[in-house]
């Protein structure tokens, strides 16, 4: 029973030990976003180009043509499209969210689509899909 309750002590000792020598090696928040964009390159110099769009949401990330409409949910008095990115994420939109990251604002939701604004172009996203359920 001794040689249990030695075991067990010098375990809890080398954890701690180990706790204690990272943490004194890593003077990062442990409550902060991991962030690997910002750390310096063997230049030395912080590689943010690669991810210059990181800390902005997820459905300002990439280029608005890159989005695909995959959902209308069109009424007379609201409406609501469906928009998935390159990497599978889904999200709902309404008139006037942001999408992209050329600042695209949405203009309109159409039962053929969504037009957004980018400020230097409009971009129509057609839905991609054909089937439609008639407004009775």
């Amino acid at each position: 029973m001794k040689a249990y309750y030695l075991t067990l002590t010098l375990t809890c000792l080398f954890v701690l030990a180990i706790q204690a020598q990272a943490a004194a090696s890593d003077s990062r928040d442990p409550f902060s976003p991991y962030n690997t964009w910002n750390t310096p390159s063997a230049s030395g110099e912080a590689e943010t180009d690669k991810n210059k769009h990181a800390n902005k949401p997820p459905i300002e990330r990439d280029p608005v043509r890159t989005y695909a409409v995959i959902g209308l949910i069109v009424s007379p008095d609201n409406a609501v499209a469906v928009v998935k990115s390159l990497n599978n994420h889904e999200f709902f939109v309404q008139v006037g969210d942001h999408i992209g990251n050329e600042g695209g604002v949405i203009e309109s939701i159409h039962t053929d689509g969504i037009t957004v604004d980018t400020g230097s172009s409009i971009v129509t996203l057609n839905v991609s899909n054909n089937f439609e359920i008639p407004n009775e």
